[in-house]
Formats: structure tokens, sequence, C-alpha cells
């Protein structure tokens, strides 16, 4: 299996492969990393790419679940995390010009309950200004390029905008945490139209904590937009085209 189609597999293949000792969590992330080298400057979906420590967390995972002490399906997966969700002494910026040398003093609940299952944090992924805006652009920022077509520039949608972009492109073994109102626009899986609208997709708040997240630091109400994961390309029924090799 070539590491382009690793990209592109669901995550459920993926943790059957790690579990049967066919596929490296090393492997995996030299991947990932590998197509963020090579489509990053093109489609901007990283604010910043955690390379050498994810390689040796990915290396330490390999080791672990060597050794029998596998902690669960994700241990060893790779993940992009959007960047308004604090680990402590990283910058996150929420998108915004402002923070952009904000250092976090802490991590996020979300982050530390994905670290604690063994999952490897490739980075973090472009956002519109703090979260706030459907459309994905961020003047100050900088905007990711939509991926489905390569030579105009066309919305990326958000406020995931990153997100979306390093879903239809492959760019992380599991796709981040997506932050989405009722509404909100973002990249799908088997986009036919630039935007696509996905349903369904909000998540109950008491499921997840808000701590380290942008919107706890804005003391959005339980009406704000709420976490959960971010489809990946291969989980969805049928053929999957995609964008760029």
């Amino acid at each position: 299996m070539t590491g382009d189609e690793l990209a592109f597999k669901p995550v459920h293949e993926l943790a059957a492969a790690m579990a049967a000792g066919k596929l490296t969590s090393t492997k995996l992330t030299e991947t990932c990393l590998a197509r963020i080298e090579r489509h990053g400057e093109k489609l901007h979906a990283f604010v910043a790419v955690y390379g050498q420590e994810a390689l040796r967390a990915a290396h330490a995972a390999d080791e672990a679940i060597a050794s029998g002490h596998c902690i669960g399906p994700f241990h060893g997966m790779p993940v992009a995390l959007k960047d308004i969700i604090d680990m402590k002494g990283r910058v996150t910026t929420g998108g915004s010009k402002v923070w952009e040398t904000r250092v976090s003093p802490r991590t996020a609940t979300l982050a530390r309950k994905l670290i604690s299952a063994g999952m490897i944090v490739l980075g973090k992924t472009h956002s519109v200004e703090f979260a706030m805006g459907s459309f994905g652009t961020n003047t100050h920022m900088g905007t990711p390029w939509n991926p489905w077509d390569m030579k105009e520039l066309r919305a990326p949608g958000g406020s995931s905008s990153g997100t979306g972009v390093a879903v239809a492109a492959g760019l992380s073994g599991l796709y981040g945490w997506w932050w989405l109102h009722d509404h909100a626009f973002a990249i799908g899986p088997r986009m036919v139209i630039i935007l696509l609208i996905l349903l369904n997709a909000r998540q109950n708040l008491r499921q997840y904590r808000y701590a380290g997240v942008i919107a706890d630091m804005m003391e959005m109400n339980a009406d704000a937009p709420a976490s959960g994961p971010s489809p990946a390309p291969g989980d969805d029924p049928g053929p999957t085209p995609r964008p760029i090799a």
C-alpha cells in the first residue's frame, strides 16, 4: 500500500492494520507529514506542524504497541487540531493576528483526552478569526486553498477552514476536531459543489468540555457551536473522489 493510499484510508481500517501489525504509527505519521510538506505551501491548511515531536511520539507508540501496551484503537493515530484548541507551551492564535505569539497556558480537555488515547498531534490547522465565520476566509492569517479546484482560489468553508482542507486533501490520519454551528459550511468528503452543509454534526455540549478552547475564553453560552470529530473521506459510503494525489 502506497503512502497516498494510506492517506485516504478510513480510521477503522488504519486501526485494524495497526492491531494486526501490518502498519506502524511511524509509517502513517511519516505519510501525513510528507503530504503536508508536499501540499502545504499551496493548500495553507496548517498554522504549525510539529514534525519532529510527532515522529518521536509515533516511535514511542510503536514500541508500546509492540510490547503489548496498546491503549486502544486510536493509539498511534495521527490527528490535527484546529487552532482554537490550547496545547500548553504551544502558540494558539485562534485565527487572529492579535494572538500570533500567544502561548497557551494549559492543554485543553479535548486535546488532553486525545493524547491520553495515544493519538499523535501533527499540528494546528487554520481557522477564521476566533472561529466566527462560515466561508473560511481569513484576511490576516491567510485563507486555506480549497483543493477541489487547484487553479482558482475558492472558499474552503469555515470556520474550520484548515481542517476542512486537511479532510479533503488527506493530510492527517484522523481529521482533527471541528467547531460547528448548526448550519456551518465546510468541505465535505464527497463534495460535488463548492460548499457542503454538514448535517447532524452538532454534539451535546455535555459530551465535550470547553476548557482550553476559544469558546471557553470568550464565555460563550450553551447555544454556542459544539465540538465534534470531522468525517474522514473513506468513512463516507461509496466511491470517494480525491481532489489531489
